[in-house]
């Protein structure tokens, strides 16, 4: 009887702690407004506030979930595009602009007012994303300068930028650049960093083992050219990650748009059944790595082991997503739209 109960018990656990894969997604849009334009950058803190990032400097805010939205500018900044930016908690946000000039502005006041934070001298530099470790520290990719890779790193909230020397870096490949589609760019874990780069032939993901201070690179097992590649990149811990992107101008073409790695990249592997182009990609925490959730010019995607196999949830296109801490919503941006999608099992 006693041993019953044990098996009764550890079934239990078992059970709770593999819970069932979501079987359907229904959603709902909770902020429409044109004048945002494409959201190509999207934050959510505490499971309370949402940020997303448009064109002409434009920014939509909502400190709880959604309910009510503020629609602001950034002032010095209505004439770019918003393509990378995280918030710090739910007052203080941090944004870059794409192209140039390359410049970053830092708001704590829920972005009633915003200050310059970096301003780039060169003329040359492209910001393609933006990722915080901590409530301190923190980084940003862009495009080669001088022949080499380009990133800044700050320590105080990004209230001041350095940038990694050039000799901490591994030596560039031809027209290696990064595309600025969601600000997914960077992935970490712990202290591991992960950045996915393209190029006119193939790109390279690169690693860093202490907070991007110092960097190697491997191949990326995407191809690449001038107008597709890596779009998105997402480790669930040490070991397991994925990445993702295609062809923009065609989002129904499924080559070369996502793998998987279960080694930390040392090696991947290629689904049989790939998604179309995708730009942004998310894991659901309560499945331990295995649901993932892909989303892009092809619609939102869904691969309940791991990345080897998908099937599609919508085909509607899709700018960037995230989700809630456990897992159970998702929160995606379109052109002038924000949805939220409820798991229905």
């Amino acid at each position: 009887m006693r041993s019953f109960i044990a098996f009764l018990i550890l079934f239990g656990i078992i059970a709770c702690s593999e819970p069932k894969s979501p079987q359907n997604w229904t959603s709902e849009v909770v902020f429409q407004d044109s004048a945002i334009g494409v959201m190509m950058a999207l934050d959510v803190h505490n499971d309370s506030a949402i940020l997303a990032t448009g064109q002409s400097g434009y920014f939509a805010f909502s400190s709880n979930f959604g309910t009510v939205w503020q629609l602001g500018r950034v002032p010095e900044a209505d004439s770019m595009q918003l393509r990378a930016m995280q918030m710090l908690d739910d007052y203080s946000f941090v944004v870059a602009t794409a192209g140039q000039p390359a410049q970053m502005f830092k708001t704590v006041d829920r972005g009633e007012n915003w200050r310059r934070v970096y301003s780039d001298t060169t003329g040359n530099a492209f910001l393609d994303a933006m990722l915080f470790f901590n409530g301190a520290k923190g980084m940003v990719y862009g495009d080669l300068i001088d022949e080499c890779p380009f990133v800044l790193i700050t320590e105080d909230s990004g209230e001041s930028w350095r940038r990694v020397k050039c000799d901490r870096l591994p030596e560039p490949i031809a027209d290696e650049a990064g595309y600025a589609a969601s600000n997914s760019l960077i992935s970490s874990f712990g202290r591991e960093v992960w950045v996915a780069t393209s190029s006119t032939d193939s790109g390279r993901i690169l690693r860093s083992s202490d907070f991007g201070e110092f960097w190697i690179g491997a191949p990326n097992p995407l191809p690449s050219d001038s107008i597709a590649g890596a779009m998105a990149i997402r480790f669930f811990d040490a070991k397991r990650g994925i990445v993702a992107g295609g062809d923009w101008t065609e989002p129904t073409k499924k080559t070369g748009t996502v793998a998987y790695t279960r080694d930390g990249g040392t090696n991947w592997q290629l689904p049989e059944n790939p998604p179309g182009h995708l730009a942004d990609v998310v894991y659901l925490p309560r499945y331990n790595g295995k649901v993932i959730i892909a989303a892009g010019q092809s619609g939102l995607w869904q691969s309940d082991d791991g990345g080897a196999n998908w099937k599609n949830i919508t085909e509607e296109p899709i700018y960037s997503l995230e989700t809630n801490a456990i897992g159970t919503q998702l929160i995606t941006t379109g052109r002038g739209e924000i949805r939220i999608w409820k798991m229905v099992q």
